[in-house]
């Protein structure tokens, strides 16, 4: 159903995920202090084009339930998608954007295992779209609390930086780093009382109110509702480029915003 560029963009992809797993050196080279080697990490993802990048232990709570990657370390990387290609969800040129984008944060990702890998430690990357490699780790709860942003009402990772408007990947590792925390941009502050992206949904499959999901009460999606419209539309983007955060320069402004209008708790700084 999809148009031959298309095609094309997701073959690059399954071909590039050949990459995602390699020989590792035998001769262990990498920094033994993990700040150390998290800001070596860190500086090699974005000399690759990565936008973000940040890391996080990993345990069960960020798999697939049926995946359980045997691995101490999840390094989140984004990419931002373009904001003007964005801007004309559904269509062949915003999906055009999304592949292009999927593609770039997973070749960053594989180079920097890599890296990884030619310090003499074992890694592997969890990419998307490809069989296999796309259903092991979950992407957006790794880069919340790798510290890149927050979950939105619409389901997705918001960042500072870029809003939604990114896409992720992970590398997996043992490579002993020092871990980042989960940041407090204000999103729920926001979120609350928005609504942009639930009345924008053209399927209505956003929730007014959190829900229940895997014991904690969070934002979700009504993917009964979402799936089939994604589909027929051949994918979508809708909520994420109306969310106010993903206008270019907004985020970090109504973030020092909602901040700075939370009541002050006494006895804390």
């Amino acid at each position: 159903m999809e148009p031959t560029s298309i095609h094309r963009q997701i073959a690059q992809i399954f071909w590039q995920d050949g990459g995602r797993v390699g020989v590792v050196a035998r001769r262990n080279t990498a920094p033994p202090d993990p700040p150390d080697a998290a800001l070596l990490i860190k500086e090699a993802a974005m000399g690759f084009g990565a936008s973000l990048v940040g890391i996080t232990k990993m345990d069960a709570r960020l798999c697939y339930r049926d995946s359980s990657p045997d691995v101490q370390y999840a390094i989140s990387v984004a990419w931002p998608m373009d904001r003007e290609e964005m801007l004309h969800p559904p269509s062949q040129r915003s999906n055009h954007e999304i592949m292009d984008a999927y593609r770039r944060v997973n070749r960053v990702a594989i180079k920097l295992a890599n890296i990884i890998r030619f310090l003499g430690r074992p890694a592997q990357v969890s990419t998307n779209l490809a069989p296999g490699s796309s259903t092991e780790v979950l992407h957006v709860p790794i880069a919340i609390e790798a510290g890149l942003g927050q979950l939105g009402q619409h389901g997705s990772l918001i960042t500072a930086e870029f809003g939604s408007n990114v896409r992720l990947a992970t590398v997996l590792t043992d490579l002993p780093l020092a871990i980042d925390q989960p940041r407090d941009l204000g999103v729920d502050d926001l979120c609350r009382n928005c609504r942009i992206c639930e009345t924008n949904c053209p399927p209505h499959a956003i929730f007014s109110e959190k829900q229940i999901v895997r014991g904690q009460k969070q934002w979700y999606v009504n993917f009964d509702k979402c799936a089939p419209y994604f589909a027929e539309t051949r994918g979508c983007g809708i909520c994420i480029e109306v969310c106010p955060w993903s206008e270019p320069g907004k985020g970090m402004e109504l973030t020092n915003t909602l901040l700075a209008r939370r009541p002050v708790v006494p006895g804390r700084a």
